[in-house]
Parts: C-alpha cells; structure tokens; sequence
C-alpha cells in the first residue's frame, strides 16, 4: 500500500500503486493493452517494483526515473500476463473529475521489497489484508470506499488468485445510501 500527498486528488490517502494511462501506455501497449501497461509502468515508477520477464529482472531506476531505459539496461521486458484483473471502479456522475480506475492482482517474488521512488508518494508499506482493515478500522490510515472494497475481497480467500473476474462497477450519482452500478466486464476482459 502507499500514502499520498496531503495534497491533490484523494490527498493522505492509502492506496495501491497506480496512476492514469498516458500516451505512451496507447502508443505501445504491452500486450496489446494499455491498461496493464500503465499499471506496470506506475508500479515501477511508484514504488520500484518491476513486474518482468525475465522475472528475476529488478532494475534500479536512474536519476531521469525513466522506466523503459531501465528495463532496456537489464534486457527484460514488462509482462502483462503478470497482472489478473480482478474488478474496475468509475466515479459518480457529478463529481469535479470523472475516473475509471482498474484493479489487479500481481505476485512478487518475497525478496523484493520496493521503496518510494517518486515525490507523488509520502510512505509505503508491505500488509496483510487482515492488518490493512484493522489500520483503516482505527482511523490510521485513510482509504476510500473501493480500495476497502478490494481489501476486504482479498482479505476473505484462501487464494487470491482464484478470485474471479468482477465486473465494471460505477457508483451511481452521488446519494445516500449510494448505489453501485453493475456494468458487465470491461471488453478486453471478456475475451481473455
């Protein structure tokens, strides 16, 4: 999990790692998909953490913090079929800035540890599920209503990786109690 600024969008929040496709994420998908490529390049610029083949491929990023030109140095190369796709959130209608954002599960090998490698980041921390709730239970950590969702999903199975597939959900229009809208499988994901 990491902490973010205080600062900006959902500011001293815990979260996973993670950020917005770019153009280059497009441009040059991994795989053919630009979602699982802006995840693995967020990890790694994020937190250090890169998810290989060859999976033993952990480079050090340089001062410039670029990506590729470290993959490149080690002759490995982002592997999609690293991430499972477990569920994918939208924000409601009518809040100031409109995301969809993806989740997915990875498995890292016990020796890598990760660090904070960007100023987008305040902390970062390795716990369990069971941990993760209790923090967020006793006004520790901040996290919102999605990311818990996660958690406690993770939290309640033997094996996460079993885990199937949930699909798009989108909170409806900001409400109380709110609504959570079901929206099938993103596309890509139907297919795989």
């Amino acid at each position: 999990m990491v902490e973010r600024p205080a600062s900006g969008v959902f500011g001293g929040i815990w979260a996973f790692p993670g950020g917005a496709v770019d153009e280059g994420d497009r441009l040059s998908p991994v795989a053919g998909d630009p979602w699982r490529t802006a995840g693995l390049r967020e990890t790694a610029e994020e937190v250090g953490i890169f998810l290989t083949s060859p999976r033993s491929a952990q480079p050090a990023l340089g001062p410039d913090g670029d990506v590729y030109a470290a993959l490149a140095r080690e002759r490995a190369a982002f592997d999609a079929a690293r991430l499972r796709y477990l569920a994918s959130w939208i924000t409601p209608v009518g809040v100031p800035r409109r995301f969809e954002a993806r989740f997915y599960l990875a498995e890292v090998d016990a020796d890598v540890e990760g660090a904070v490698v960007t100023d987008e980041l305040v902390d970062m921390a390795w716990a369990e599920p069971a941990e993760i709730l209790r923090r967020v239970e006793h006004g520790e950590w901040a996290m919102i209503f999605p990311t818990v969702w996660h958690v406690e999903l993770v939290a309640d199975c033997q094996d996460p990786f079993s885990l199937e597939k949930h699909p798009i959900r989108q909170l409806a229009a900001l409400s109380e109690p709110f609504e959570i809208l079901d929206l099938g499988l993103p596309p890509e994901e139907v297919a795989s």
